[in-house]
């Protein structure tokens, strides 16, 4: 009898472990089949301020400083970019700062780690700022 038992308990648990992602039921008033536009929520979580940017979706890898010694740049190969480094800030233009922070490393032939930011295509502004903080850490002491 004790081995039924456990067998059914097993049963049980493993019928609970399913992997199988989920979908989550759409919002209140909208429709299963259109597709969702974006919400409010997400413009309004928009870093307000190229440094507050840079410390929210950059120094994860590049470090609050722009060493490259974020929290997740142990597990990278290659490292991410230290922005400290002098012979670095004068051969890299702000073109090609722009470029890898839209684009992404795998589109300018770098680390196809470093992720694009489309997003701010439509946020100029964010971005010139954001080329003004890479070189900002440059000149960090």
């Amino acid at each position: 009898m004790r081995p039924l038992v456990a067998l059914v308990v097993a049963a049980g648990v493993l019928a609970g472990c399913d992997e199988t992602p989920k979908k989550k039921p759409p919002p209140p008033g909208a429709s299963a089949t259109e597709p969702r536009s974006s919400s409010p929520t997400a413009a309004a979580s928009f870093p307000a301020t190229p440094r507050a940017y840079f410390v929210e979706r950059c120094a994860t890898c590049h470090g609050a400083e722009g060493k490259g010694d974020g929290t997740a740049a142990a597990t990278m190969s290659p490292r991410p970019r230290s922005f400290v480094d002098a012979d670095w800030q004068k051969n890299v233009t702000d073109d090609d700062i722009r470029k890898v922070v839209l684009k992404g490393g795998a589109a300018v032939g770098k680390s196809p780690l470093m992720p694009p930011n489309p997003e701010l295509e439509s946020k100029p502004d964010v971005l010139t700022g954001l080329v003004a903080e890479v070189r900002r850490l440059g000149k960090a002491p």
